[in-house]
């Protein structure tokens, strides 16, 4: 879960602990958990990983620039994209987000006027935007209800909005999208 785990003195014994089990089939895949590029890098450099776990939503488009993601296609690696919703702030309506996301407030104003007048809910949209890079071998998302389900495997169904431009509504500020950084109160 953890892939700097990897990357620190030591962690190529964790390594081979973990292609020990998957020599004896006690494991298939081999996955890393990774926040950023860099990681991706440095643990592809270093050993032979079968899958990332990688953030991929709306606003963290970070690791869709110049190919990245197809060259790890490319190189035999799985790709799983988690926080398509981003811990639900892209379901949110931009008033109700917390005041720590005041900065992004009107991109996120913009956002649902854009998807609405493109006929997408807020879930086919977050979908609709990991489901269109081909890289993306499983999308990973929570749910709290049987309808919750129900919405978004019927939003994954759906049609992809192929025409519509995700690109415009991507965000740099790593505090406005990674969880990890947020400091919102409870």
């Amino acid at each position: 879960h953890h892939c700097d785990d990897l990357l620190v003195p030591g962690g190529e014994r964790l390594w081979a602990a973990m292609a020990a089990l998957k020599d004896r089939g006690l494991i298939e895949k081999i996955g890393v958990t990774v926040y950023q590029r860099r990681q991706i890098e440095a643990v592809l450099a270093a050993f032979a990983i079968d899958l990332v776990q990688i953030p991929l939503n709306v606003l963290d488009q970070r690791l869709t620039a110049d190919d990245f993601l197809a060259s790890i296609k490319r190189a035999g690696v799985e790709i799983h994209a988690r926080s398509a919703f981003l811990q639900g702030l892209l379901l949110m309506p931009p008033e109700q987000m917390p005041d720590y996301f005041e900065p992004i407030r009107p991109l996120m104003h913009d956002y649902r006027a854009a998807i609405a007048a493109a006929g997408m809910t807020a879930v086919q949209a977050a979908l609709a935007f990991v489901r269109r890079n081909q890289a993306v071998d499983h999308a990973l998302v929570g749910v709290t209800s049987r309808a919750e389900l129900a919405e978004i495997l019927a939003a994954f169904e759906g049609p992809a909005f192929a025409d519509f431009d995700f690109s415009r509504f991507a965000v740099e500020d790593r505090r406005m999208i990674d969880p990890s950084l947020w400091q919102t109160a409870a």
